[in-house]
């Protein structure tokens, strides 16, 4: 009998987080179905062994992406974190000692935090550091939760309407990125937030005292590094950078890659890019889009 439960029991989770994995590629009515399916898998698998640590985190990250993907439902919305959060506080009385628990609840946290109400966000943003402080305590070479606690600092950043309160934060998130690159430079995508990162915080610069170019080239590197590793990898965030430089030709020729090489986001996500307002306008720009949605179905 024990062995037979052992066997749902790793059915159960092998088949919940390969539901997680696809629903973190899906959209819409697929990604209901997924999502439901994942939540399904690990309840049960923690019906066939109530301490089974990982079904209990996992299941924290599947309520963490769906609230992500339902931030347009308010409450909701705070309804999953909350689950989330719960899952991942169960998991950690399992075992305290287990990094990734840790990591992903600090993770989700700072979701959260983007989604909460102002005079609450500052202090989930804490919360998260805390928990990405906790983890690295126990394994102080792990690159994953560095870069998480960056782009945590670059979304608070972003919450900020003091000039000076965001440029801190931004430069914080990039001593974060530059830890996490040094931990592990293989990673093309720390690459590609830090350039992310600096970019924002010369567009941020420019409010508060003249345009730093510096930043924008410290940027561009960023992303040209990142481009060594996987051609066409930045090559959106290089379109970006040069279209609000000024640079429509550069533009085009870097999105027609992106667009080539897989590495667009979705087209929701380009019209309502800000950094493409000075290319909108241009004739080749909605033979882009529409491109763009065909490949992508959108």
């Amino acid at each position: 009998m024990e062995f037979f439960d052992n066997l749902m029991t790793n059915w159960h989770l092998k088949q919940g987080i390969k539901k997680l994995k696809k629903a973190e590629r899906s959209r819409g009515k697929r990604f209901d179905r997924l999502i439901r399916a994942t939540y399904q898998h690990f309840e049960g698998a923690m019906e066939q062994d109530p301490n089974k640590l990982e079904a209990l985190k996992y299941w924290g990250q599947a309520l963490s992406l769906s609230a992500q993907r339902n931030e347009a439902n308010a409450q909701l919305c705070t309804n999953l974190y909350k689950e989330a959060v719960d899952k991942f506080s169960e998991a950690n009385n399992i075992d305290p000692d287990d990094i990734e628990t840790i990591a992903l609840w600090g993770e989700t946290l700072t979701e959260k935090a983007g989604s909460a109400e102002t005079k609450n966000r500052d202090q989930i943003y804490l919360s998260a550091y805390k928990k990405f402080s906790s983890a690295l305590k126990k394994k102080g070479d792990d690159s994953g939760i560095v870069h998480a606690w960056g782009l945590g600092l670059y979304n608070q950043a972003g919450t900020k309407d003091n000039g000076e309160e965001a440029q801190q934060l931004y430069s914080d998130a990039c001593e974060k990125y530059s830890q996490a690159f040094t931990l592990d430079a293989r990673n093309p995508e720390v690459l590609i937030d830090w350039g992310v990162t600096l970019m924002e915080q010369a567009r941020q610069a420019s409010s508060v005292d003249a345009v730093d170019a510096e930043l924008y080239d410290e940027a561009k590197q960023k992303f040209l590094d990142a481009e060594e590793f996987e051609k066409g990898i930045a090559s959106y965030n290089l379109a970006c950078l040069h279209a609000v430089q000024g640079d429509a030709d550069k533009c085009e020729s870097r999105l027609k890659t992106a667009l080539k090489s897989h590495n667009l986001p979705r087209a929701k996500h380009i019209e309502n890019d800000l950094d493409l307002l000075n290319v909108r306008e241009l004739p080749w720009y909605s033979k882009f889009i529409k491109k763009a949605r065909k490949r992508f179905k959108d």
